[in-house]
């Protein structure tokens, strides 16, 4: 409902990061992707998508938008959505992660433990981001 609105949130976005952002996606089902490009091969590029991620989930939530609908979060998302997670969902999470995976070494920290350090730790270095967000 609020799509207009958010693309001048958008836009101002792109311009503060001087990237562009460009949004494809689907209007019947109101899920829409941005893929921006921060060059992670250096230390800038990296404090940038952190700082991004940050800006634009603040955004989203401002127009009632969500940071994920049509995937999972992964590490970067994980460290702006765990906060806003209830406690009941977490629970969940936790028990459905012990069920499968009782000794925590497949993707530890990605859905609910990401952290601003973790998240720097494993960046992959060698591309341009290619942040896909619901």
């Amino acid at each position: 409902e609020q799509l207009s609105n958010f693309l001048v949130g958008l836009k101002s976005l792109a311009e503060e990061y001087n990237t562009p952002l460009p949004i494809y996606g689907s209007y019947a089902t109101s899920i829409y992707n941005i893929r921006p490009e921060i060059d992670l091969e250096n230390v800038d590029g990296r404090q940038a998508v952190v700082k991004f991620i940050k800006d634009y989930y603040s955004l989203l939530k401002e127009y009632d938008g969500l940071l994920v609908a049509g995937g999972g979060e992964g590490r970067i998302k994980g460290m702006v959505t765990s906060a806003d997670c209830p406690e009941n969902e977490r629970e969940l999470y936790d028990k459905v992660k012990k069920i499968f995976d009782p000794n925590n070494i497949m993707n530890p920290e990605a859905k609910l433990g990401a952290t601003r350090e973790s998240v720097v730790k494993n960046l992959r270095t060698d591309i341009k981001t290619g942040i896909i967000t619901d």
